[in-house]
């Protein structure tokens, strides 16, 4: 089996300025905002999963 995506360390993907090693976004100011709470990647992942299995073949 064939992989598309292969492994690779940061030190080694050349970019033109230096990167935090955690550059995430932080959501917390747009939730306060509009007074909601975003999924987690993990919790997005589970209700796709969800709809998509009560959904059927």
């Amino acid at each position: 089996p064939t992989t598309l995506v292969q492994p690779v360390s940061s030190k080694d993907f050349k970019q033109a300025a230096e990167r935090p090693k955690n550059s995430c976004l932080s959501v917390d100011e747009t939730e306060k905002e509009l007074g909601v709470r975003f999924l987690t990647a993990e919790e997005g992942l589970r209700e796709m999963k969800s709809q998509a299995e009560s959904k059927g073949p």
